[in-house]
Protein backbone atom coordinates (compact mmCIF):
# COMPACT_ATOMS: atom_id res chain seq x y z
CA UNK A 1 0.00 0.00 0.00
CA UNK A 2 1.12 3.35 -0.69
CA UNK A 3 1.65 6.03 2.05
CA UNK A 4 -0.88 8.57 0.97
CA UNK A 5 -3.57 5.51 1.30
CA UNK A 6 -2.41 4.32 4.69
CA UNK A 7 -2.32 7.73 6.09
CA UNK A 8 -5.81 8.30 4.53
CA UNK A 9 -7.50 5.42 6.02
CA UNK A 10 -5.66 6.30 9.74
CA UNK A 11 -7.42 9.81 9.02
CA UNK A 12 -10.63 8.41 8.07
CA UNK A 13 -10.07 5.95 11.77
CA UNK A 14 -9.51 9.13 13.64
CA UNK A 15 -12.18 10.79 12.56
CA UNK A 16 -14.25 8.59 13.16
CA UNK A 17 -13.45 7.66 17.11
CA UNK A 18 -13.78 11.42 17.15
CA UNK A 19 -17.12 11.57 15.88
CA UNK A 20 -18.60 8.54 17.81
CA UNK A 21 -16.83 10.05 20.80
CA UNK A 22 -18.70 13.37 20.49
CA UNK A 23 -21.82 11.63 20.00
CA UNK A 24 -21.45 9.89 23.08
CA UNK A 25 -21.04 13.12 25.13
CA UNK A 26 -23.44 15.25 23.28
CA UNK A 27 -26.14 11.94 24.16
CA UNK A 28 -24.86 12.10 27.63
CA UNK A 29 -25.32 16.10 28.29
CA UNK A 30 -29.02 15.73 26.28
CA UNK A 31 -30.05 13.47 28.02
CA UNK A 32 -29.27 15.17 31.60
CA UNK A 33 -30.42 18.44 29.88
CA UNK A 34 -33.53 17.02 29.03
CA UNK A 35 -33.90 15.52 32.58
CA UNK A 36 -33.18 18.80 34.17
CA UNK A 37 -35.92 20.41 32.05
CA UNK A 38 -38.60 18.00 33.25
CA UNK A 39 -37.92 18.10 36.98
CA UNK A 40 -37.85 22.45 36.64
CA UNK A 41 -41.84 22.15 34.66
CA UNK A 42 -43.29 19.51 36.30
CA UNK A 43 -44.75 21.60 39.40
CA UNK A 44 -45.58 24.34 36.98
CA UNK A 45 -47.73 21.71 34.76
CA UNK A 46 -48.66 20.04 38.34
CA UNK A 47 -49.82 23.76 39.38
CA UNK A 48 -52.12 24.47 36.44
CA UNK A 49 -53.80 21.11 36.54
CA UNK A 50 -53.99 21.77 40.29
CA UNK A 51 -55.98 25.35 39.68
CA UNK A 52 -57.78 24.02 36.85
CA UNK A 53 -59.00 21.45 38.64
CA UNK A 54 -60.25 23.94 41.84
CA UNK A 55 -61.80 26.37 38.97
CA UNK A 56 -63.81 23.51 37.55
CA UNK A 57 -64.65 22.44 41.05
CA UNK A 58 -65.67 25.62 42.47
CA UNK A 59 -67.04 27.52 39.70
CA UNK A 60 -68.21 25.37 36.68
CA UNK A 61 -69.93 22.76 38.98
CA UNK A 62 -72.20 24.70 41.23
CA UNK A 63 -73.72 25.61 37.72
CA UNK A 64 -74.12 22.21 36.43
CA UNK A 65 -75.75 21.14 39.47
CA UNK A 66 -79.67 21.28 38.45
CA UNK A 67 -80.16 24.90 37.62
CA UNK A 68 -83.24 26.43 38.02
CA UNK A 69 -85.16 28.34 35.48
CA UNK A 70 -84.13 32.04 37.12
CA UNK A 71 -80.20 30.88 36.68
CA UNK A 72 -80.74 29.30 33.59
CA UNK A 73 -78.87 32.64 32.17
CA UNK A 74 -76.36 33.47 34.59
CA UNK A 75 -74.04 31.31 32.72
CA UNK A 76 -72.61 33.29 29.94
CA UNK A 77 -70.63 30.84 27.60
CA UNK A 78 -68.45 34.16 26.15
CA UNK A 79 -67.15 35.18 29.46
CA UNK A 80 -66.49 31.93 30.83
CA UNK A 81 -63.33 31.48 29.35
CA UNK A 82 -61.89 35.04 30.22
CA UNK A 83 -62.87 34.43 33.87
CA UNK A 84 -61.64 30.66 33.95
CA UNK A 85 -58.48 31.58 32.25
CA UNK A 86 -57.80 34.46 34.95
CA UNK A 87 -59.02 32.48 37.53
CA UNK A 88 -56.70 29.22 36.71
CA UNK A 89 -53.51 31.69 36.17
CA UNK A 90 -54.19 33.33 39.37
CA UNK A 91 -54.46 29.81 41.50
CA UNK A 92 -51.80 28.27 39.38
CA UNK A 93 -48.97 31.60 40.84
CA UNK A 94 -50.67 30.64 44.10
CA UNK A 95 -49.53 27.02 44.13
CA UNK A 96 -46.73 27.92 42.05
CA UNK A 97 -44.70 31.13 41.71
CA UNK A 98 -43.29 31.91 38.97
CA UNK A 99 -40.20 34.08 39.86
CA UNK A 100 -39.32 33.02 43.04
CA UNK A 101 -37.07 29.96 43.87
Amino acid sequence: MRLLVKFNLILILVFALGIAAAGYFARDFLQESAHDEVLQQAPLMMGSASAMRTYTTKQVGPLLQEPSEADQYLFAADRACVFCDGSVQLSAHRICPIGRT
